[in-house]
């Protein structure tokens, strides 16, 4: 039988982890690999296709040849129910806060996004195909934890509407006629699937929206990053002719686009 948790250790050790970075793995790896409860229905984890709980990915950078170590993690169980397993992520996110010595106050505003991204009944996640993931970065120093939270639980509309509720909670007015715009924008492509949200000792420290293409193609690519990034039209280009070379063309929500937006005294 596999050690899932050597397993992890092993693979986690090619890579230079500080040791609170190595704590907080463990400490979300024990609550990951749980047992289920004899006879109870289980549910299948929304992380991945695979059955498991933990994701690992690799993000090139500059200051490394091996590149820096991405770790996502689905605590809780396949036997708890949705409503039950993001309580006790947000639990654990106390657990880690406490491990790095944070602020109480850097608990608040894991508070307030609860409160924003989640319903306030159970019944309300009944057929929710998950809850939370909980993830990290080794370039991350000091060790910043990430929040991930599905909107495909909820109709395209109504995940605009929370994307606005998100902003309406952590950024300040200046940021209401970029939001409508880049929501104008993406929306014209696909629609949102997903949110993080950074977390360090100071608290929120940034959010990234995703948003899926429903019908992905280079021309509706190239729109979309002229409009914001317009020197990046050619390396656009450029992948999507090597990708149609090398695969055929894109299939339907086969990308997902991820905006970033940093908090400096707001978002």
């Amino acid at each position: 039988m596999i050690d899932m948790f050597e397993s992890c250790r092993q693979y986690r050790s090619q890579f230079p982890l500080t040791p609170a970075q190595e704590a907080l793995c463990d400490l979300l790896e024990r609550n990951s690999y749980v047992t289920p409860t004899q006879y109870a229905q289980l549910r299948d984890f929304s992380l991945s296709f695979f059955g498991v709980p933990t994701l690992y990915s690799i993000k090139a950078n500059k200051a490394s040849d091996r590149g820096a170590l991405r770790v996502i993690y689905e605590p809780g169980g396949r036997d708890s129910a949705v409503s039950c397993q993001i309580d006790g992520c947000l639990i654990l996110l106390n657990e880690m806060s406490q491990l790095l010595n944070w602020p109480p106050e850097a608990a608040q505003d894991v508070n307030r996004m609860a409160r924003v991204v989640f319903p306030p009944k159970a019944e309300q996640t009944a057929n929710w195909e998950g809850g939370i993931w909980l993830g990290l970065d080794s370039a991350d120093n000091p060790p910043m934890i990430k929040v991930y939270a599905s909107l495909r639980n909820y109709p395209a509309l109504r995940g605009w509407q929370k994307l606005a509720d998100i902003f309406g909670e952590f950024a300040d007015s200046g940021m209401a006629p970029v939001l409508s715009d880049l929501i104008s924008q993406a929306g014209k492509l696909g629609n949102p699937v997903g949110v993080c949200f950074g977390f360090d000792c100071q608290g929120m420290r940034g959010i990234r929206f995703y948003s899926d293409v429903t019908h992905p193609d280079a021309e509706g690519l190239k729109r979309l990053c002229a409009t914001y990034f317009p020197n990046s039209v050619f390396t656009v280009e450029q992948l999507c002719r090597r990708f149609a070379e090398q695969f055929g063309a894109f299939g339907d929500n086969s990308i997902t686009l991820g905006f970033d937006f940093a908090a400096a005294d707001g978002v």
